[in-house]
């Protein structure tokens, strides 16, 4: 996978899960997105968290350096707290706080040079691994649930109509 496959990748997960979370209500935004897991203002808070990670990662590779991941080996810890930072904060607030920090993980994937990003063949297993199938992973999550909502009638017509 080249640079530029990965970003269209990365986007088409990403936008699939700002949508909602700017368009639809506090309430919507708050509910679980099944049982047991976050809810989709919670995922956010959980995604501005890793994609810092991730900021500093390529950070690190646009210096040529490794970047060292021990200290986030307690990710259930560390992803309790972010999401009680953002506990208290209006949902818009927390949808921009990713729009802008996810936007920064793509500035910084664009500005990794080509010999020090792909040196292996192609996009580091870290990032795709980190970024990609993340995203992806929990935007089926979002997904299923946005359906499901449709299907209950919890959505009004005008809510989320470009989604699928």
């Amino acid at each position: 996978m080249d640079r530029d496959e990965f970003a269209v990748a990365v986007e088409g997960a990403f936008d699939g899960m700002i949508m909602p979370l700017a368009k639809l209500s506090r309430e919507l935004v708050t509910q679980p997105l099944a049982e047991g897991q976050w809810s989709l203002k919670e995922l956010a808070a959980h995604f501005i968290f890793r994609d810092q990670i991730t900021v500093r990662a390529l950070e690190t590779c646009f210096r040529g350096e490794s970047f060292d991941w021990q200290a986030y080996t307690e990710s259930d810890s560390l992803n309790a707290q972010a999401v009680a930072d953002a506990e208290a904060a209006p949902h818009s607030r927390v949808a921009a706080e990713w729009q802008i920090t996810h936007t920064t993980v793509m500035e910084a994937l664009r500005r990794v040079p080509d010999e020090r990003l792909l040196e292996h063949g192609g996009i580091p297993r870290w990032l795709i691994e980190n970024v990609l199938d993340h995203y992806r992973h929990h935007a089926a999550q979002v997904n299923a649930w946005t359906e499901r909502l449709k299907r209950e009638g919890g959505l009004g017509l005008q809510e989320l109509s470009v989604l699928r």
